[in-house]
């Protein structure tokens, strides 16, 4: 009996330590299932970001701060996830590229410069002797470098261009490059133009340009190969509206 008892014993520890042991087991693939997790997040948000958002914020702020020259400021950044940028306020900064856009200035920036180009905009129509449709105001965006506080860079969106004009590829593109050089140096004495998105249609078709050259001006001889079509545009309402005057005009111009 004595025997029976240490049999039993025996038995009941043998299923207790492997009662210990499966429970071990599954907290060890536990571990290993958010250390996994924890990893692909971390692989993730550097990706994204640059920085592990826990580091980016740090040199965000210091960034934000040597800006503001304030830690109220600074202090208010937080890393905005969506957007992969960290904002304070008024102020965002990015991080992978190292500038701050300060919605402040770029609203005092458009102001000023859409004030002269409301006169100027009339040397661009009888330089075209009246054949292109030119945007009435100029929205740009002013990038600050993150290193020099002195140094900008500036986005420029030129949409809705729309050109009487029909030609080969060849020509229109660089009736195209022409009408964005001539911009550039209108703008070139007040900013450092870096990136540009532009939309243009002409009587057969349309185009797009979407270009950011990071810390670079833009080099108008390199976008001969950069503009894409966009014939959609060719079925949109405004198009449409436009081209029937255009057609219009046209037949007028014929009949005289």
């Amino acid at each position: 009996m004595f025997e029976e008892y240490k049999m039993i014993m025996y038995k009941s520890k043998f299923v207790c330590y492997g009662g210990d042991e499966n429970q071990k087991s599954k907290m060890e693939k536990g571990k290993s299932v958010i250390v996994s997790v924890v990893i692909i997040l971390i692989i993730l948000l550097y990706t994204l970001g640059g920085y592990i958002p826990i580091i980016g914020l740090f040199i965000a702020r210091f960034k934000i701060y040597n800006y503001k020259n304030s830690d109220t400021v600074s202090n208010q950044a937080f890393y905005d996830f969506y957007n992969s940028k960290y904002s304070a306020g008024n102020i965002d900064y990015y991080l992978k590229r190292d500038v701050i856009i300060d919605h402040e200035v770029n609203e005092v920036e458009c102001k000023t410069i859409n004030q002269k180009y409301k006169n100027d905009r009339i040397h661009f129509i009888e330089q075209y002797k009246n054949t292109v449709v030119f945007p009435e105001s100029l929205d740009i965006c002013i990038s600050i470098d993150g290193e020099n506080a002195n140094r900008w860079y500036c986005k420029v969106y030129l949409l809705g261009i729309y050109d009487n004009f029909s030609g080969s590829e060849d020509e229109v593109k660089r009736r195209m490059q022409k009408i964005i050089a001539d911009y550039l140096n209108y703008l070139e004495p007040f900013y450092n133009v870096t990136a540009m998105q532009f939309c243009y249609a002409n009587i057969d078709s349309a185009y797009e340009l979407i270009v950011d050259n990071s810390k670079k001006s833009i080099d108008v001889s390199k976008l001969y190969d950069c503009f894409k079509p966009r014939n959609e545009v060719l079925d949109s309402e405004e198009y449409i509206q436009w081209k029937h005057q255009i057609e219009s005009i046209n037949i007028k111009k014929k009949m005289h």
